[in-house]
């Protein structure tokens, strides 16, 4: 039997999907720890996962509220009494590849689409490094902040952060599944 750490956004489409995969891979003995908010507690339960409540906010949508430790130490935090065997979270989980590092397992990145792919991973060099458009498109306070938050979380976890800064927002793994 296998423990797996589940990631989730909190919101219905990066959790329905993920939802099924703990259900499935519940249902034939595996153990789910799965992090999400207290709205899906009930949901992840009816999966058959352990529910672990995220002590911050998830709102990802104002970029003045984006700091590593919101995430990474949360999450860091409630998983030391754990071994993971390995890692699923949704793709657009921040710094969801960095915890998989620091915690050195294998992971599974979790992808809704409902938008073109193509345009979701649409890149632009920029500053020496490739950009992802996507979702947070190009301001001079995105770039800042993310190289910010980039040196901090090298500085901090001593971990490899990728060059492509916006792969902290859009985990891509050796394994990715697609729900289209």
């Amino acid at each position: 039997m296998s423990r797996i750490l589940f990631l989730s956004m909190p919101s219905e489409t990066h959790m329905n999907p993920t939802l099924g995969l703990a259900r499935e891979l519940t249902s034939q003995g595996e153990d789910v720890v799965f992090f999400s908010s207290e709205e899906f507690k009930k949901s992840v339960q009816e999966a058959g996962a352990e529910f672990v409540a995220y002590k911050e906010d998830m709102n990802i949508s104002d970029a003045k509220q984006l700091r590593p430790t919101k995430f990474v130490d949360d999450v860091l935090s409630q998983t030391r009494a754990y071994k993971f065997d390995y890692i699923v979270y949704s793709e657009a989980y921040p710094f969801a590849g960095v915890i998989a590092r620091i915690l050195d397992i294998p992971s599974v990145s979790s992808l809704a689409v409902f938008v073109p792919l193509k345009e979701l991973l649409k890149t632009e060099k920029q500053n020496g490094s490739n950009i992802r458009m996507g979702a947070f498109g190009k301001t001079s306070f995105i770039m800042d902040k993310l190289k910010k938050i980039k040196d901090d979380l090298v500085e901090r976890y001593k971990s490899i952060v990728p060059e492509d800064i916006s792969s902290l927002f859009y985990n891509k793994s050796k394994l990715d599944v697609v729900y289209g």
